[in-house]
């Protein structure tokens, strides 16, 4: 099912049955995962790919939706998606919850095929999958985002998306053999939605 439906055969919809043979392509891709956290198992394999599909299916992953407090028996949604062109998935964007006194804080993440790079896309789907997620999930009251030091494209889209620079954590990235620093960026809901 797809969440958003944007121009020129771009959409964002839900994982399903067949999603892993794209993701075991375009995730053993070094390029693609060098700005990207090891929580992607390497190699990338069949079976990693078909478990994070079967994952992102079970409803038992899913956040309530509607309004905050959710009310008992709320209706839910994915906070995985895949992003297709034209009907081929080229990429993912997703939300992750915080817990604690963060309750109220998703991190969003996304990664998009190298050969779909420098075309758009991640900025035409990030404001409008930001605006989806705020007016879906009640619970949700800011989204934030962290940047490897050095991915000037992923600043640029999440600035066309309403994000602000809300910091530098230096020294705090080790990946490939070096410390990088992580950019900080954030956005929070328009208060007339709470």
């Amino acid at each position: 099912m797809s969440i958003l439906t944007l121009n020129e055969g771009l959409a964002v919809r839900q994982f399903k049955q067949g999603d892993a043979e794209a993701l075991v392509k375009y995730l053993n891709d070094s390029e693609v995962l060098h700005n990207l956290t090891n929580r992607i198992p390497q190699p990338y394999t069949q079976a990693a790919a078909e478990w994070w599909v079967n994952h992102c299916i079970d409803k038992s992953s899913w956040l309530e939706s509607g309004p905050w407090p959710t009310r008992e028996n709320a209706e839910s949604a994915p906070l995985h998606h895949v992003i297709t062109l034209n009907d081929q998935v080229i990429g993912s964007i997703a939300l992750e919850m915080q817990d604690d006194v963060y309750c109220r804080t998703a991190t969003l993440g996304y990664w998009l095929a190298r050969p779909y790079w420098g075309q758009g896309i991640m900025t035409r789907v990030a404001g409008p999958y930001v605006e989806w997620a705020f007016a879906t999930f009640g619970r949700i009251w800011r989204i934030e985002a962290s940047v490897f030091d050095g991915n000037e494209g992923s600043v640029r889209v999440l600035e066309r998306a309403g994000f602000k620079f809300e910091g530098r954590k230096r020294g705090s990235v080790w990946k490939h053999g070096k410390i990088r620093d992580d950019l900080i960026h954030g956005i929070v809901r328009d208060k007339e939605l709470a």
